[in-house]
C-alpha cells in the first residue's frame, strides 16, 4: 500500500445540514500523485461509506517533497445534501451535473433590442 499512515487533523459535525467538513492528512511512502478517484476508493473504504456520491472532496494539497497530502472534504448523510449545499460549478467540477453552454451577454442584448423593434404578433413569436 502506498499510504503510510492517514490522520484526520479537523473534523467538524454539523448536525442541522447533516454533513461532516473533514480535513485529513496522509503520509505516503513513495513519491506519487493521486487521482481522484483512487482518493475516494481510499476515503470510502476508510470511513465504511458505500459509494463515492456521498463523499466530496472539496481540494487536494501535496506538501513539497511530494510526501504529504492534505484532503479537505465533506461527507454528507444524503446524495440530496449536496446539490442543496454546494455552489453550482463546484458540482460541475465534480462531476456531480453536467456544465451547461452559457449564452454571452452580448448575445442576451441583441436579443433584447430585436425585440424592442417589433410590434404585435411578430413579438411574441420571438
Amino acid at each position: 500500500m502506498l499510504i503510510n499512515k492517514l490522520y484526520v487533523k479537523k473534523c467538524k459535525i454539523n448536525r442541522i445540514l447533516n454533513f461532516k467538513d473533514l480535513e485529513i492528512f496522509i503520509v505516503l511512502n513513495k513519491k506519487k500523485n493521486f487521482k481522484r478517484v483512487e482518493i475516494y476508493n481510499i476515503l470510502s473504504q476508510r470511513f465504511r461509506l458505500k459509494g463515492m456520491a456521498r463523499l466530496f472532496i472539496k481540494n487536494l494539497k501535496y506538501k513539497f517533497g511530494g510526501f504529504c497530502l492534505t484532503i479537505y472534504c465533506k461527507i454528507y448523510g444524503s446524495t440530496d445534501l449536496i446539490y442543496i449545499n454546494e455552489p453550482r460549478h463546484i458540482l460541475e467540477r465534480s462531476s456531480f451535473i453536467k456544465n451547461t453552454m452559457k449564452i454571452q451577454r452580448k448575445v442576451l442584448k441583441e436579443k433584447k433590442n430585436k425585440s424592442k423593434n417589433l410590434f404585435g404578433s411578430k413579438k411574441l413569436k420571438n
